[in-house]
Protein backbone atom coordinates (compact mmCIF):
# COMPACT_ATOMS: atom_id res chain seq x y z
CA UNK A 1 0.00 0.00 0.00
CA UNK A 2 1.58 3.58 -1.03
CA UNK A 3 1.23 6.26 1.55
CA UNK A 4 0.63 9.59 -0.64
CA UNK A 5 1.41 12.47 1.43
CA UNK A 6 -1.26 15.73 1.29
CA UNK A 7 1.28 19.17 0.81
CA UNK A 8 -2.11 21.09 2.27
CA UNK A 9 -1.89 18.32 5.63
CA UNK A 10 2.04 18.74 5.90
CA UNK A 11 1.85 22.79 5.65
CA UNK A 12 -1.14 22.98 8.47
CA UNK A 13 1.34 20.75 10.48
CA UNK A 14 4.35 23.09 10.29
CA UNK A 15 1.80 26.16 10.30
CA UNK A 16 2.09 27.08 14.36
CA UNK A 17 6.27 26.97 13.79
CA UNK A 18 6.03 29.04 11.75
CA UNK A 19 3.96 31.68 13.01
CA UNK A 20 5.79 31.07 16.30
CA UNK A 21 9.14 31.26 15.84
CA UNK A 22 11.21 34.06 17.43
CA UNK A 23 11.93 36.87 14.98
CA UNK A 24 13.68 40.02 15.34
CA UNK A 25 12.24 43.76 15.05
CA UNK A 26 15.04 46.09 14.32
CA UNK A 27 14.22 49.79 14.82
CA UNK A 28 16.07 52.84 13.39
CA UNK A 29 17.44 53.51 17.69
CA UNK A 30 19.93 50.60 17.03
CA UNK A 31 17.38 48.82 19.90
CA UNK A 32 16.49 44.78 18.45
CA UNK A 33 13.48 43.40 20.07
CA UNK A 34 13.42 39.39 19.71
CA UNK A 35 8.77 38.88 18.96
CA UNK A 36 6.82 35.62 18.15
CA UNK A 37 3.54 37.01 16.18
CA UNK A 38 3.32 40.59 14.38
CA UNK A 39 0.82 42.20 12.41
CA UNK A 40 1.33 45.30 9.94
CA UNK A 41 -1.46 48.37 10.06
CA UNK A 42 -0.24 50.16 6.85
CA UNK A 43 -3.44 52.35 7.48
CA UNK A 44 -2.81 53.68 11.19
CA UNK A 45 1.39 53.06 10.47
CA UNK A 46 1.81 50.45 13.50
CA UNK A 47 3.57 47.39 13.76
CA UNK A 48 1.80 45.20 15.99
CA UNK A 49 3.90 42.51 18.01
CA UNK A 50 3.96 39.55 20.58
CA UNK A 51 6.91 39.51 22.42
CA UNK A 52 8.01 37.83 26.02
CA UNK A 53 8.55 39.38 29.32
CA UNK A 54 10.62 38.13 31.68
CA UNK A 55 8.24 35.72 33.60
CA UNK A 56 7.90 34.19 30.02
CA UNK A 57 4.59 35.86 29.80
CA UNK A 58 3.90 37.13 26.46
CA UNK A 59 2.44 40.34 25.66
CA UNK A 60 1.07 42.31 22.60
CA UNK A 61 3.26 45.43 21.93
CA UNK A 62 3.14 48.24 19.13
CA UNK A 63 5.87 50.79 17.16
CA UNK A 64 5.08 53.55 14.86
CA UNK A 65 6.21 52.22 11.19
CA UNK A 66 8.43 55.01 11.03
CA UNK A 67 10.01 54.00 13.65
CA UNK A 68 11.11 50.54 12.38
CA UNK A 69 14.31 49.07 9.69
CA UNK A 70 12.96 46.08 9.75
CA UNK A 71 11.72 42.92 10.93
CA UNK A 72 12.39 39.37 9.90
CA UNK A 73 8.91 37.73 8.86
CA UNK A 74 7.83 33.58 9.50
CA UNK A 75 10.48 32.47 6.67
CA UNK A 76 13.17 34.39 8.76
CA UNK A 77 13.79 36.34 5.88
CA UNK A 78 14.47 40.52 6.49
CA UNK A 79 11.83 42.93 5.35
CA UNK A 80 12.83 46.18 5.31
CA UNK A 81 10.27 49.05 5.96
CA UNK A 82 12.52 51.93 6.57
CA UNK A 83 12.42 54.09 2.95
CA UNK A 84 13.94 57.15 2.82
CA UNK A 85 11.21 60.38 1.97
CA UNK A 86 13.96 63.07 0.67
CA UNK A 87 16.84 63.23 -1.02
CA UNK A 88 18.94 64.46 2.18
CA UNK A 89 18.04 61.24 3.69
CA UNK A 90 20.44 58.25 4.78
CA UNK A 91 19.73 55.66 1.71
CA UNK A 92 18.34 52.14 2.86
CA UNK A 93 21.79 50.09 2.90
CA UNK A 94 23.26 53.41 4.63
CA UNK A 95 20.79 53.45 7.43
CA UNK A 96 20.90 50.05 7.80
CA UNK A 97 24.98 50.24 8.53
CA UNK A 98 23.77 53.03 10.69
CA UNK A 99 21.51 50.80 12.39
CA UNK A 100 24.37 48.18 13.21
CA UNK A 101 26.40 50.98 14.80
CA UNK A 102 23.85 51.97 17.41
CA UNK A 103 23.34 48.56 18.47
CA UNK A 104 27.08 47.97 18.86
CA UNK A 105 26.86 51.02 20.72
CA UNK A 106 24.20 49.51 22.76
CA UNK A 107 25.91 46.65 24.01
CA UNK A 108 29.36 47.53 24.64
CA UNK A 109 29.44 51.47 24.81
CA UNK A 110 28.46 51.78 28.98
CA UNK A 111 31.02 55.36 30.16
CA UNK A 112 29.98 54.11 34.27
CA UNK A 113 32.63 57.04 34.89
CA UNK A 114 30.15 59.18 33.74
CA UNK A 115 28.14 57.96 36.16
CA UNK A 116 30.75 58.11 38.96
CA UNK A 117 31.48 61.77 37.85
CA UNK A 118 28.08 62.59 38.30
CA UNK A 119 27.01 60.46 41.52
CA UNK A 120 30.29 62.47 43.43
CA UNK A 121 29.96 65.89 41.72
CA UNK A 122 26.32 66.20 42.73
CA UNK A 123 26.19 64.36 45.71
CA UNK A 124 29.02 67.30 46.99
CA UNK A 125 26.65 69.88 45.67
CA UNK A 126 23.84 69.29 48.02
CA UNK A 127 25.96 68.73 50.66
CA UNK A 128 28.54 71.50 50.38
CA UNK A 129 25.43 74.26 49.46
CA UNK A 130 22.62 75.25 52.06
CA UNK A 131 20.27 75.92 49.56
CA UNK A 132 19.05 72.63 47.66
CA UNK A 133 18.19 74.89 44.79
CA UNK A 134 21.43 76.20 44.12
CA UNK A 135 23.38 72.54 45.05
CA UNK A 136 20.32 71.39 41.72
CA UNK A 137 22.64 73.83 39.24
CA UNK A 138 25.49 71.43 39.50
CA UNK A 139 23.67 68.16 37.96
CA UNK A 140 22.15 70.11 35.54
CA UNK A 141 25.25 72.03 34.15
CA UNK A 142 27.27 68.46 34.55
CA UNK A 143 24.23 66.50 32.96
CA UNK A 144 23.92 69.31 29.78
CA UNK A 145 27.96 69.19 29.62
CA UNK A 146 28.42 65.12 29.39
CA UNK A 147 25.10 65.15 26.59
CA UNK A 148 28.05 66.29 24.36
CA UNK A 149 30.74 63.35 25.03
CA UNK A 150 30.54 60.93 22.28
CA UNK A 151 33.18 57.69 21.81
CA UNK A 152 36.35 58.67 19.73
CA UNK A 153 36.54 56.79 16.29
CA UNK A 154 39.90 55.03 17.77
CA UNK A 155 37.65 53.52 20.47
CA UNK A 156 35.31 52.45 18.33
CA UNK A 157 37.91 50.66 16.16
CA UNK A 158 39.77 49.68 18.85
CA UNK A 159 36.46 47.69 19.51
CA UNK A 160 35.46 46.69 16.35
CA UNK A 161 38.21 46.94 13.67
CA UNK A 162 35.86 45.04 11.13
CA UNK A 163 34.43 48.12 10.19
CA UNK A 164 37.15 50.51 10.14
CA UNK A 165 36.15 52.15 6.80
CA UNK A 166 32.73 52.20 7.18
CA UNK A 167 32.05 55.72 8.43
CA UNK A 168 27.44 54.67 8.59
CA UNK A 169 28.44 52.07 11.10
CA UNK A 170 30.75 54.74 12.98
CA UNK A 171 28.10 57.95 12.93
CA UNK A 172 25.24 54.89 14.29
CA UNK A 173 27.84 53.92 16.87
CA UNK A 174 28.89 57.67 17.89
CA UNK A 175 25.39 58.87 18.17
CA UNK A 176 24.16 56.18 20.67
CA UNK A 177 27.28 56.58 22.34
CA UNK A 178 26.40 60.58 23.07
CA UNK A 179 22.78 59.23 23.76
CA UNK A 180 24.57 56.90 26.04
CA UNK A 181 26.49 59.44 27.53
CA UNK A 182 23.68 61.96 28.46
CA UNK A 183 21.43 59.05 30.34
CA UNK A 184 24.52 57.92 32.39
CA UNK A 185 25.32 61.22 33.11
CA UNK A 186 21.50 61.71 34.58
CA UNK A 187 21.23 58.60 36.23
CA UNK A 188 24.78 59.61 38.40
CA UNK A 189 23.46 62.82 39.20
CA UNK A 190 20.24 62.14 40.32
CA UNK A 191 21.67 59.47 42.80
CA UNK A 192 24.14 61.78 43.73
CA UNK A 193 21.35 64.36 44.54
CA UNK A 194 18.94 62.15 46.21
CA UNK A 195 22.69 60.94 48.14
CA UNK A 196 23.64 63.95 48.55
CA UNK A 197 20.38 65.88 50.12
CA UNK A 198 20.10 62.65 52.46
CA UNK A 199 23.09 63.11 53.85
CA UNK A 200 23.12 67.07 54.40
CA UNK A 201 19.60 66.54 56.05
CA UNK A 202 21.03 63.93 58.02
CA UNK A 203 24.21 66.23 59.66
CA UNK A 204 21.36 69.04 59.35
CA UNK A 205 18.82 67.22 62.01
CA UNK A 206 21.98 66.11 64.41
CA UNK A 207 23.02 69.65 64.95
Amino acid sequence: MRTVFNPTFILALMLPFISFSQNDLRLLNGKTVPYFKYSVDYDAEMFYYQTEKSNGKRVTRSVLLEDVYAFTDSLQCEVILYKPVSPDQMSVVQMGNYVTGASLARADYNPYWLMAGGFVLSGAGMYVFDNPMIGLVVPIVYSTSVSFIKPSRDQFILAHPEYADDEDVLYGYRQMGKNKSMKYGIIGSAGGVITGFIISSFLSSGN
